[in-house]
């Protein structure tokens, strides 16, 4: 799979955590697959930081009620590490 298309599927996967953050888990799983895609895809040890930090983040998510402050920054950070991991995508 391209670079491209990856950066383009891993941002489907962070907007259902936005959406729906009980699919959480289930990204959580996906994540760990799409970040060993990346690497055989020749993506950057940056994607793949990026990569581990949005599984942090989407485990955040899970774990702080609605309303807290850290689910809303945790929400900000993941539109932040999906235009990262496009700009990393369009840059290999």
């Amino acid at each position: 799979m391209s670079l491209m298309l990856l950066a383009h599927s891993l941002a489907e996967l962070l907007d259902k955590v936005s959406i729906r953050p009980a699919a959480g888990h289930e990204v959580q799983r996906d994540l760990g697959d799409a970040m060993s895609e990346w690497i055989a895809s020749g993506g950057s040890r940056d994607g793949e930081g990026l990569i581990r930090r949005a599984q942090g983040v989407t485990g955040m998510i899970n774990s702080s009620p609605d309303g807290d402050p850290l689910r809303t920054a945790a929400y900000e950070q993941l539109r932040t590490y999906k235009n990262e991991l496009r700009a990393l995508a369009r840059g290999s």
